[in-house]
């Protein structure tokens, strides 16, 4: 069955090289996946930073300086043609269920009930839709879709950037479409992905390679910076070397460990609350489904006990993501950036991967 998950798909033939383009808050990474003696393996990538108030939650406030950015890694790398990602902060991802007779036109079914699930106006909406379940496959004789949506204007906007900085979007996608695609592999049990940025973590779920949910909890790795600041009275910089290298580790003068604690239970109860929406609380198409991992990924994922701390009080088990699931095998090639480098880049390959696992 064909899924049609992404915004803006091109032609057949419109298979460029390509990198995969990930714009957040504070930064814009990009990387490439190249094919190398039947292999894949990282080509060019890179990160370039963005002064505060360029993109406030995934809106680009100055599109002047993200031009100017854009065209730096032009200038670095080379690329005309790039994979974007579009802000969780402006998206949405909603399961809905629709009667066996929608099958006649999906899209004018969801487009009638849309407004009902996500605060846009649906003349505004840009969406599109994955199949999970046919009437004949479930229950009740029930289509259950997966949609994907943003604002019109945010995709242009983002678009019209690129555009003139002569990165042309070949596709946009959701950023957690993206990282998905990086760390999980075909047929794998259903799990959470936690991408821990700098100000907020994304939480999605994907069951059966889809994205079935997908929120922001808007803290995230300079909440927890701050925390060590405001406790321990240091300067930002030590704030952050404490957290990358101390983290929830006890026992240590000016130990950074309350202060990691005080946010990350925050976090941590978000976290299993969404779980157990999903596992409890939402209308089941299969109770095989359930949230069976926890995957961490992003630039905050590593901090010292941080993966512990998340797995206590539960019996699900954390782990780091591996942004290469899908492209190579450590017994074969080790990647040229570290572990803890390349969970900042799991959106940035996820996107990448489109050139050469082209769905």
């Amino acid at each position: 069955m064909k899924k049609n998950s992404r915004f803006f798909p091109p032609p057949a033939y419109l298979r460029f090289p390509t990198c995969g383009l990930d714009i957040s808050d504070r930064s814009v990474k990009f990387a490439e996946i190249v094919k190398y003696r039947k292999h894949l393996r990282l080509g060019r990538y890179g990160e370039e930073e963005l002064p505060a108030g360029v993109v406030v939650n995934g809106v680009i406030q100055d599109p002047s300086v993200l031009l100017a950015t854009l065209k730096r890694i032009k200038e670095r790398a080379g690329y005309d043609f790039a994979h974007v990602a579009l802000p969780e902060e402006k998206s949405y991802v909603v399961e809905m269920v629709l009667p066996a007779s929608a099958g006649r036109d999906l899209r004018g079914a969801i487009e009638l009930h849309l407004e009902e699930q996500v605060p846009l106006e649906i003349r505004a909406t840009t969406f599109d839709y994955e199949i999970v379940h046919s009437p004949e496959e479930i229950a009740g004789g029930s289509y259950i879709v997966v949609v994907s949506a943003t604002e019109t204007s945010l995709a242009s906007i983002y678009f019209d950037v690129c555009r003139e900085a002569g990165l042309l979007p070949v596709t946009f996608e959701l950023e957690s479409q993206a990282i998905a695609r990086a760390l999980v592999k075909e047929g794998e049990e259903t799990k959470m992905i936690v991408d821990v940025g700098r100000e907020q973590s994304n939480v999605s779920v994907v069951c059966r390679n889809q994205v079935r949910l997908s929120t922001s909890i808007g803290m995230g790795g300079n909440t927890l910076s701050e925390a060590i600041e405001t406790d321990l009275g240091v300067d930002a910089v030590t704030a952050v070397r404490l957290k990358e290298e101390d983290g929830l580790r006890r026992g240590q003068d000016r130990s950074p460990f309350y202060s990691i604690v005080r946010v990350a239970t925050i976090l941590r109860d978000e976290i299993y609350q969404r779980m157990s929406y999903w596992n409890s609380g939402r209308e089941r198409s299969n109770i095989k489904d359930a949230v069976k991992r926890i995957i961490l990924c992003g630039g905050n994922a590593s901090i010292p006990g941080f993966t512990e701390y998340l797995t206590s009080g539960s019996n699900i088990p954390v782990s780091i993501g591996n942004p290469w699931s899908n492209m190579l095998s450590f017994d074969e090639e080790i990647p040229e950036i570290t572990s803890r480098e390349s969970l900042k880049y799991c959106t940035a390959i996820g996107l990448a991967l489109r050139s050469v696992h082209y769905d």
